[in-house]
């Protein structure tokens, strides 16, 4: 959009593009350290990118979650085995994806 090549870009070019769309333009980073690194751009500087993490079901919420599976009617009974195996054993996604 700014009729730059990767010679001319600049950082501000960079974070703004980086910014005003998806995560996924975080993976630039490994082009400009290719650029970095055969001299066709040494000034733009991309860290790395730090995911935000979710918080993690406290405790005190899953044991009520899990009563509330194990006494309650509000569901079937196949969804209620489902969710008590799924408080009983599941990992975090971050667990399972790394």
């Amino acid at each position: 959009t700014h009729q730059r090549t990767a010679a001319t870009c600049v950082q501000q070019d960079v974070d703004e593009w980086r910014a005003s769309g998806p995560t996924t333009r975080k993976l630039i980073r490994t082009f400009f350290v290719f650029a970095r690194n055969t001299r066709l751009n040494v000034s733009v500087d991309v860290g790395h990118y730090t995911a935000r993490t979710r918080p993690t079901l406290a405790q005190d919420q899953r044991l009520a979650w899990l009563r509330e599976l194990l006494s309650g009617s509000s569901e079937s009974l196949p969804y209620r085995v489902a969710g008590i195996l799924l408080l009983l054993y599941a990992q975090p996604l971050v667990r399972v994806a790394a």
